[in-house]
């Protein structure tokens, strides 16, 4: 009789698997993610001057200058890194001053009675679509119908109304035109969606989307003629945007541009001085009194078709510097000196 011989289980054990390993931070990496974020924002919530837009991104340009601080050690990064991180830094208080500046902007065309809740209903609609949020048709066409007698009543008050003579007030008018036209963009997009794809909602907005869209047309080519933005305008007729003289600081802090809006002003009338010293030499030197008359003479010097080979290089050489340097002055920035002093004030 054969004795077996008992059989003892082998007990096997699963390898432990060590941790990954954390990825390490670094500059270039936040920037790259900072950048990725932004976009996603601005691209799913795409209405530049939709409060979730901008919540979203003073929610994450406020996170990203924090973990700016928490993460990094400026004294122990290298040269380019270090400059990296001030870059960045400085593009993000940027962005920051920006969005304050939009939403100063947002309440003053609210201000003046355009920005009423119809906008905010249209702007609900069109990110309840990117968020793929069940919508019900019967309440998406009685929210355009909302609309579109909104803007007839906005339209009816337009008639009464004066053109916006005020350059602040003609401003907020362009940039409110801009973004009734990128509302009307969006709102295509969103009922162009549902064509077809829904058929019960396709039904339902059908007409109401033509309607509103037919007003809202209408509501920015009202304003536009209110404003003279259509053309009937003057063609000198130019509205900037006044930031003031703390924005102008802030952009000139963002560009690392070590002078303020004063000496950059100063240093421009001196290089304007120079210019018209300089038009003034090249003047005389071609036996003329007045710049213009030197102007005209050198426009007017020219050989005919075939007969510039022959012309001798000094000849040549010496017209085009005299050209520079009575032109000088026509490129300077200092032209723009009394729109850069309206900016300041």
């Amino acid at each position: 009789m054969t004795r077996r011989q008992p059989i003892t289980p082998v007990v096997t054990r699963k390898p432990i698997q060590p941790p990954e390993p954390k990825e390490t931070p670094t500059v270039q990496t936040t920037i790259q993610t900072f950048t990725a974020d932004l976009a996603d924002i601005q691209s799913f919530l795409s209405i530049s001057f939709s409060t979730s837009r901008a919540n979203k991104v003073e929610e994450l340009l406020k996170s990203a200058l924090a973990s700016l601080f928490k993460n990094f050690d400026f004294d122990l990064l290298c040269p380019n890194e270090q400059v990296d991180h001030l870059l960045l830094q400085s593009h993000i208080k940027r962005l920051l001053h920006q969005e304050k500046a939009a939403a100063r902007k947002l309440r003053a065309a609210k201000a003046q009675g355009f920005f009423g809740d119809w906008v905010d209903v249209c702007i609900h609609f069109v990110e309840t679509r990117h968020n793929v949020s069940r919508q019900s048709g019967r309440q998406i066409a009685t929210a355009l119908q909302s609309a579109e007698q909104d803007i007839d009543r906005l339209l009816h008050g337009l008639n009464f109304e004066t053109s916006f003579k005020g350059d602040k007030e003609r401003f907020i008018m362009f940039w409110t035109i801009a973004r009734f036209e990128e509302l009307q963009t969006a709102l295509q997009e969103a009922v162009g969606f549902y064509q077809g794809y829904d058929p019960v909602i396709s039904w339902w907005i059908e007409k109401p989307w033509e309607a509103l869209s037919t007003k809202l047309v209408a509501l920015i080519s009202a304003l536009g003629k209110k404003t003279g933005i259509d053309g009937s305008g003057s063609a000198d007729d130019i509205v900037g945007d006044p930031i003031g003289r703390e924005a102008l600081l802030q952009e000139l802090e963002a560009e690392w541009v070590a002078y303020t809006p004063e000496e950059l002003v100063r240093i421009a009338e001196e290089e304007f001085k120079w210019c018209e010293d300089e038009m003034r030499k090249a003047s005389k030197a071609l036996g003329f009194d007045r710049p213009q008359e030197a102007l005209e003479h050198v426009k007017n010097t020219f050989v005919e078709p075939g007969e510039q080979i022959y012309v001798r290089t000094d000849q040549v050489a010496s017209l085009l510097q005299l050209t520079w340097r009575i032109r000088l002055s026509e490129i300077s920035p200092t032209r723009q000196l009394p729109t850069l002093r309206s900016t300041i004030s």
